[in-house]
């Protein structure tokens, strides 16, 4: 284990963002919110900005901005797309180091460990090599986050600059994903409380907790509806919500969504989508979504006396994405690396038991594992060239791929994969040999 030391460790991240970066060279990835997101970019290309702004939508406009600038400088390729994001995942954790660093204490291989674990993770491998905004985001918060640690920081003198880094930052996190508004009672902590942490036991015990919480809560409800007319976020809840208990009952909604919100939890802790196992396992992944919950709830509470940024932007972050009715292990992408820190600090304290230590080790060489066979598995797919649309997904674009590397018919291609066609050729250096 001594050869497993902090820049050991750096070099294996490094090693592992590398890869992802040369897969870059490979096809362009394709999903519902790329095509999203690109043609945004394209409307805004097109003139028409006001209308992506101001027009209702689910998805923010922020990365499309990016990919529109990147299109205007002439550099819009699959390659650029993905070193973008491979930046920004090496980016965010080389700031969550800063905070867990700062604001925890963890020592050098315990911070280096998890940033070699969410490297390995296949949500970092899939997702970072789809045009998103995830990785942009996880850069963003993690900057926002940081910022706040460095304003708690009594040593540092020169406090505004910080202070306006930190709402920069935020503003952009926001018009990225919108889900970034869980940074702002991050931020608050960090510049109202004492200390820029409080003790969450004593708060939750104090009568001005509960005085304090209720124009909280008026204040949230308020901003929402004042923003309703600008996104289509209440329509996509209320109608998922009336979907699901129209489909079943009140009960069997609430314990499907549970049993959601399980498993995505679940596939980050065995680093393994639940679609690849047999549907008679499947409901073994409750299990090991319960278990993570559990103990990134422990983790938390152990910090309960000194709740800080990152205690408070994981738990708000969190409460949505448990909230929200879809099934996706990328919604915890931004926030892995906090997940696993809390997963730290929930054993670390049990670990000198032989048993726990075990059980930990096999874990960790389990994830290893599967998290090297995602990442060869991704790069087989990249290697496929003109057979990418054989390998890539369900299938369901195979015969879109094949009509843009291959040469293939574009006849009885549905209007959505035109569209999509039109992408490739217009993106992808394959699909204009």
């Amino acid at each position: 284990m001594r050869s497993f030391t902090p820049p050991a460790l750096r070099v294996l991240v490094l090693i592992g963002l590398l890869a992802l970066a040369l897969q870059g060279f490979g096809p362009f990835r394709l999903n519902v919110d790329v095509v999203n997101y690109v043609g945004f970019a394209e409307i805004i290309a097109a003139g028409n900005a006001l209308d992506v702004v101001t027009g209702p939508s689910l998805l923010p406009t922020g990365y499309s901005f990016v990919l529109y600038l990147l299109a205007e400088a002439g550099i819009a390729t699959p390659f650029v797309f993905v070193l973008l994001n491979v930046l920004s995942v090496a980016g965010a954790l080389g700031l969550f180091g800063l905070v867990a660093g700062a604001r925890l204490g963890q020592h050098g291989i315990a911070v280096c460990g998890i940033a070699c674990i969410a490297v390995l993770s296949f949500v970092t491998v899939k997702h970072s090599l789809l045009a998103i905004s995830d990785p942009l985001y996880m850069l963003l918060s993690f900057a926002v986050l940081a910022l706040a640690e460095r304003h708690r920081d009594r040593r540092h003198g020169r406090r505004f600059p910080v202070i306006l880094a930190a709402i920069l930052c935020l503003g952009a996190a926001v018009w990225v994903r919108t889900i970034g508004i869980a940074l702002i009672p991050a931020l608050a902590v960090a510049w109202l409380a004492a200390g820029g942490s409080v003790d969450l036991g004593r708060l939750v015990r104090s009568r001005m907790f509960l005085i304090g919480a209720l124009p909280v809560l008026v204040a949230a409800i308020l901003m929402l509806w004042l923003l309703r007319d600008m996104t289509s976020y209440d329509d996509v809840i209320a109608g998922l919500i009336q979907h699901r208990i129209g489909d079943s009952s009140v009960a069997g909604f609430l314990l499907s969504h549970a049993g959601w919100k399980l498993t995505e939890l679940s596939e980050i802790l065995l680093n393994l989508p639940a679609s690849r196992v047999p549907a008679s396992v499947r409901p073994l992944f409750l299990v090991g979504g319960g278990m993570l919950a559990l103990l990134v709830a422990r983790g938390l509470w152990l910090r309960r006396s000194r709740f800080g940024p990152a205690e408070v932007y994981l738990l708000a972050y969190a409460g949505m994405v448990l909230l929200w009715n879809h099934r996706d292990a990328r919604y915890w992408f931004p926030v892995l690396p906090l997940l696993l820190l809390y997963l730290w600090i929930a054993i670390e304290g049990v670990t000198a038991n032989r048993l726990f230590r075990i059980a930990a080790l096999a874990w960790c060489g389990t994830f290893v594992i599967v998290g090297l066979a995602a990442h060869i598995h991704s790069a087989s797919q990249s290697l496929a060239g003109r057979d990418f649309g054989n390998v890539y997904g369900d299938g369901t674009l195979r015969q879109l791929y094949r009509a843009a590397y291959a040469g293939a018919s574009e006849d009885g291609l549905p209007p959505e994969h035109l569209r999509m066609l039109g992408m490739l050729r217009r993106y992808d250096p394959l699909a204009r040999d």
